[in-house]
């Protein structure tokens, strides 16, 4: 059986994309503090490409960051972090690919 390839089981962030889940509020939070405003679920289940979660981030507080170098391209009309999330197919081989 062939293993999945490591863009489905890894994903292909870089180090300088990390942001980190709050979970109390449920949404990502940038490297400067700041809270995503909204969050939308795109995609359409039982098709072909997996389901992602956008999150949006203010792009008025971005504009007056000082870690914008490298997150916040200027003129940008928005801000967003997805987040692929994965199929039951994909999560089982996985977890058996783990074994």
């Amino acid at each position: 059986m062939a293993k999945l390839n490591p863009l489905i089981t890894q994903g292909n962030r870089r180090k300088e994309d990390e942001f980190e889940f709050n979970k109390d509020a449920g949404r990502y939070v940038c490297k400067a503090g700041h809270l995503a405003i909204r969050r939308v679920h795109q995609g359409k289940k039982n098709r072909v490409k997996n389901q992602t979660d956008t999150y949006y981030f203010d792009v008025e507080k971005c504009k007056r960051c000082s870690l914008q170098a490298g997150c916040y391209k200027e003129g940008a009309n928005s801000k967003t972090y997805s987040v692929s999330i994965k199929s039951h197919e994909h999560l089982a081989q996985a977890a058996f690919q783990e074994r």
